[in-house]
């Protein structure tokens, strides 16, 4: 299984390419190669000279992501982990999900709406309310995210504010909304994290946090894209208002393998 770090020539010029004729559909693969090559891996399906589709594995805290694209065909048995959090197209889903239930267990299939705005859609709602995270926040944004049920320590929240870039509404000195970019491409940012505290809801916080980020993102030349449950219409009607628009439907689906053995992990994936 290729670590991004360790690809030939040839293939990341490939993968590139189809990245720089797609950026929206292939955000996450471009990321990873170029940023983050050494937390990642990939699956490829090659017909003669042609790439019919890719898995891409990207670790993460509680499962390994796998972004699957195009016509995978048997990548899927591959897959070694135990567990994974598959992101799929929507019109992949079906036949995804099919092969999934004959080798391990479906835990929770989402459903995410992909949303997109430009330069030309966007309606700005009070991002000038909104002010930058940096490190001499960090109480403040330890204290949000402990109202989420979450613990997290004071260096990794320190790792997360000078990585991602992380715009608030303070009231009263509270930190009681945020938004973030948390990949940032020449062509195209994608955001998320947007929450706001429950005893701040429904002022319309969310909208200045998500106006501010998306107004960096297109200060420097890029789109815009998030991810909504499409259950969540209170958050979509928000996205809809300052310009964001539905470009397309995909599946999450968490998923544990049926598996006995263990194969050596480097990088954070386990080796096949």
């Amino acid at each position: 299984m290729p670590s991004l770090k360790n690809l030939d020539v040839g293939l990341r010029q490939e993968l590139a390419t189809l990245y720089l004729r797609d950026p929206l559909n292939h955000v996450y693969l471009f990321y990873s190669l170029t940023q983050e090559p050494e937390k990642c891996y990939i699956l490829v399906n090659h017909e003669g000279d042609r790439l019919r589709g890719y898995i891409l594995l990207r670790k993460a805290p509680r499962a390994i992501q796998a972004h699957v694209y195009g016509e995978v065909g048997d990548l899927l048995d591959k897959l070694r982990n135990a567990r994974f959090r598959i992101r799929v197209a929507e019109d992949l889903e079906s036949s995804i999900l099919e092969r999934l239930k004959s080798v391990g267990r479906v835990e929770r299939v989402e459903k995410y709406l992909k949303m997109v705005v430009d330069s030309g859609n966007f309606k700005a709602f009070s991002p000038k309310r909104a002010i930058r995270l940096t490190g001499k926040h960090l109480e403040h944004f330890i204290e949000l995210e402990e109202s989420k049920g979450r613990h997290i320590s004071a260096s990794k929240a320190l790792k997360v504010l000078e990585k991602w870039r992380y715009y608030g509404v303070f009231v009263s000195g509270k930190l009681v909304s945020v938004a973030c970019a948390f990949i940032m491409l020449p062509e195209i940012w994608v955001i998320g994290n947007v929450y706001t505290h429950p005893d701040f809801r429904g002022r319309g916080y969310a909208k200045i946090v998500t106006s501010a980020v998306t107004q960096d993102a297109l200060n420097h030349g890029a789109r815009v894209l998030l991810h909504v449950r499409q259950d969540n219409e209170i958050a979509i009607t928000v996205y809809r208002k300052i310009g964001y628009s539905v470009i397309g439907r995909e599946t999450w689906i968490t998923f544990e393998r049926n598996t006995t053995s263990r194969t050596r992990t480097q990088g954070g994936v386990e080796r096949v």
